[in-house]
């Protein structure tokens, strides 16, 4: 049985109120939990931060019962309970003398525990350091104290991630993907890891891919090698990629599109119907004049084909998407996300590698920008027209000046012609 009186909200199992929650002052909240039963504490939005917690009895008539012979008898547990709770955005906690002793023998008891949920935004302020400024209970507790990406990490992976916080985990990870070489290889995993999660509950929110966007511009800055040993361990960085794809897949758009435009990585996503589809798209890229970031006014994406236009030709990198793709998806709307990164050191896989490994001249890392293209983020075989792929490289090599690269769609064969 459950009811609401008042501000009080009570949990009742047959003649025992069981679970008590109510707040106490401000953002505290205050639960109590009635010997031998489980109460559990969740913060929809930030962490939890465990203030007090009691383990006895102040009075008689919290948590009623015949067996009560001693009303001041207390043992404190906040430490117990914190260690259990802390940083985490749900804990489930059972009342029993397991917690500290028994303070009060003989009588029924009960937990009495008042917690804050404390911004992740908050969290990040305790790592500058100083306390000056510091009024929350956990910069409190870590003012003073560097977190490092490691710790920050280690908390934001104990936090269930849903619709109502998506949004601040996102923008954490983007601060703390931001710290660089920081982040160990073990790190990257759980970055990854994250994003997963994040993907899971579907968040359409445009600053949740916005923030994605933005961790996957952080991770492409980190050096080659980093990423290298990161791909061969643990494959972070081509499931942030697949979780940057899957992520714009869904994110909601506005005015039939929505841009996304970083140093390393930029994104547009767009509402196409089957009429659109019909005149097929072309993607130009390139980077700014010092290479040191993408340029926002030179990453386009525009209906029709437009490979032989002027333009085409002064482009680092060009897509064209087929008319054809339109016959796949006759009648139905569809999602286009096009994904382009200024380096390719996010694409380690060890598969390209052992593509290439049989022909001494392409066996080495890639060496252009990357264009990436989907469709409703499905698996696309078989078209009719090839998607017409075209880039200038990175570094000058012999063999691959003024070439072009022609991905034949139907039968997943790169034809390189002069």
């Amino acid at each position: 049985m459950s009811g609401l009186c008042g501000e009080k909200m009570f949990i009742s199992t047959l003649f025992l109120v069981a679970v008590t929650m109510y707040s106490v002052s401000g953002q505290e909240t205050k639960i109590i939990i009635c010997e031998r039963t489980t109460g559990e504490i969740n913060c929809k939005e930030g962490l939890i931060n465990i203030a007090t917690a009691v383990y006895g009895r102040s009075d008689s008539t919290t948590c009623p019962n015949p067996q009560v012979s001693d009303t001041s008898c207390a043992s404190d547990v906040v430490a117990v309970i914190g260690s259990k709770c802390n940083g985490r955005s749900q804990c489930s906690i059972t009342a029993t003398n397991d917690l500290a002793g028994d303070p009060c023998i003989g009588t029924y008891k009960y937990l009495e525990v008042a917690y804050t949920c404390e911004g992740l935004s908050e969290i990040r302020q305790a790592t500058v350091g100083p306390c000056e400024g510091c009024y929350t209970n956990a910069c409190k507790m870590s003012c003073g104290k560097n977190l490092t990406a490691e710790e920050i990490l280690e908390i934001l992976r104990n936090v269930e991630i849903t619709l109502d916080n998506a949004a601040n985990v996102a923008e954490e990870l983007e601060n703390v993907t931001s710290m660089g070489q920081n982040i160990s290889l073990e790190g990257l995993n759980v970055v990854a890891e994250l994003l997963e999660d994040i993907n899971e509950i579907n968040s359409t929110e445009t600053k949740v891919a916005k923030s994605m966007v933005g961790i996957v511009n952080n991770i492409a800055a980190l050096p080659d090698e980093q990423l290298g040993m990161a791909e061969e361990e643990n494959s972070s960085p081509s499931r942030v990629v697949l979780a940057l794809e899957a992520q714009l897949a869904v994110v909601e758009v506005g005015n039939e599109s929505s841009r996304f435009v970083e140093t390393n990585v930029a994104a547009e996503v767009l509402d196409v119907t089957p009429e659109d589809i019909g005149q097929g798209y072309t993607v130009f890229m390139s980077v700014t004049d010092d290479g040191e970031s993408i340029s926002d006014e030179d990453f386009k994406v525009e209906r029709g084909d437009l490979t032989q236009e002027p333009e085409a030709t002064q482009t680092q990198a060009t897509l064209f998407i087929p008319s054809g793709l339109a016959d796949r998806f006759s009648g139905r709307r569809g999602r286009l996300v096009i994904t382009t990164y200024r380096v390719p050191s996010m694409f380690q896989d060890t598969g390209i590698a052992q593509f290439n490994q049989d022909v001494e001249e392409n066996n080495g890392p890639l060496n252009s920008r990357i264009i990436s293209a989907s469709f409703n983020n499905e698996k696309v075989e078989n078209l009719s027209e090839p998607v017409r792929i075209s880039f200038t490289p990175l570094n000058a090599v012999r063999r691959y000046d003024n070439q072009f690269i022609e991905l034949i769609a139907n039968t997943e064969l790169y034809r390189v012609t002069q």
